[in-house]
């Protein structure tokens, strides 16, 4: 990377989303988590603003990726907060905490064009593993041990 730069954006929101990056690293605040139009006008933004080949890494809620496609997302990973190690070690530590359970981390890659793309159907393991009650909604991951 040859130029990068941090940029508070409620100073600079408006000339900030002009120009067009490569990379882009974003949070949803969570006090827009349930307002349906003001994620997709910052997602439509954030959008516009990423190049063709891109990449978006989103903190966001997990009802959005149903927009990715149309505005040229195309996933390349997803986990929601409460599935990630760092959080899962942080329980251990202070079980008494808790996480917005739609709080998902997206890696994201702009298209040229959306993706018409058949979705496969995960098949379920044959063996149920007992996972702790700490927020987790039928997500599924390869590594099912949770200690």
């Amino acid at each position: 990377m040859t130029k990068v730069s941090f940029l508070p954006e409620s100073e600079h929101v408006i000339e900030v989303y002009k120009e067009k990056y490569g990379l882009i690293f974003k949070w949803f605040p969570f006090m827009y988590h349930q307002d349906r139009e003001a994620c997709e006008s910052m997602l439509k933004a954030l959008a516009d603003a990423l190049e063709t080949g891109g990449l978006l890494f989103l903190a966001a809620p997990r009802p959005l990726q149903g927009l990715f496609n149309h505005y040229k997302l195309e996933t390349l990973y997803s986990d929601p907060v409460a599935n990630m190690p760092f959080y899962r070690q942080h329980l251990k530590m202070c079980p008494e905490n808790l996480v917005n359970p739609d709080l998902t981390v997206f890696l994201l890659e702009k298209m040229d064009k959306p993706k018409t793309k058949v979705v496969e159907e995960k098949k379920m393991p044959s063996q149920q593993v007992e996972i702790p009650m700490a927020l987790l909604r039928s997500f599924e991951r390869d590594d099912k041990e949770v200690n």
